[in-house]
């Protein structure tokens, strides 16, 4: 009598918690009391998917990519950033902008926009000068006094001990009006601890670059 006591009450409790569950699955998954869908879940759950705008894929195959390896390089090869930039050839669509060093005030040493010509006779007057030779040929007849007072002003610096011998030079990027040429040079002492800047100015004349003037704008001593 007792063990058909708890049975039974097994039973009543167990009906009893299975209810909620029943009403709880037939509000989700059918109509309302009242025939109305609109306020199931699943309802709310299809206008939400129906109205939701989706968005291309950006990488759809970055995924399945194998990135292992880029053009030639060996598989065993462990691909830095710089690596893959040098790998990239120059002529291709993804080639990387040339990036040049830059002199705490002084300038871009980037010369790939200056024409040769010029180029070629700043770095020959800038060899004269270390090397204490003749550059009168790269100056226009005009303006050879210029170099004169350059030399002697170089050469009144190093009598008085203000600055040492000249062993190196760096030219920078060159500025230009459209009929002359700034190139801005930088001379180093042997141990590259002092220095002089000077503006070496180009014009044209008889269908060449001369040079018209020579400044020197900065001593480092």
């Amino acid at each position: 009598m007792k063990k058909n006591l708890l049975k039974t009450r097994k039973v009543f409790f167990l009906t009893a918690a299975a209810i909620p569950f029943l009403f709880l699955s037939c509000g989700r998954g059918g109509k309302t009391q009242s025939g109305d869908v609109t306020g199931t879940l699943r309802y709310q759950v299809e206008r939400l998917l129906e109205d939701f705008q989706w968005s291309d894929e950006l990488e759809p195959g970055r995924l399945s990519e194998n990135v292992s390896r880029y053009g030639n390089i060996s598989d065993k090869v462990k691909l830095s950033q710089l690596a893959i930039i040098c790998s990239v050839p120059e002529n291709s669509d993804d080639a990387v902008e040339s990036v040049y060093p830059y002199l705490e005030g002084f300038g871009l040493l980037d010369v790939s926009e200056t024409p040769a010509q010029i180029l070629s006779s700043a770095k020959a007057f800038c060899k004269a000068v270390v090397e204490d030779s003749d550059a009168d040929s790269l100056f226009s007849k005009e303006s050879l006094y210029s170099l004169a007072f350059f030399r002697r002003d170089i050469e009144e610096l190093k009598s008085k001990k203000e600055l040492p011998p000249l062993d190196s030079f760096v030219v920078g990027m060159a500025f230009t009006g459209g009929t002359s040429y700034d190139v801005p040079v930088r001379f180093y002492d042997s141990k590259k601890e002092r220095f002089v800047d000077v503006d070496v100015f180009f014009n044209e004349e008889g269908g060449s670059w001369k040079i018209d003037q020579i400044q020197i704008r900065k001593i480092n001593f």
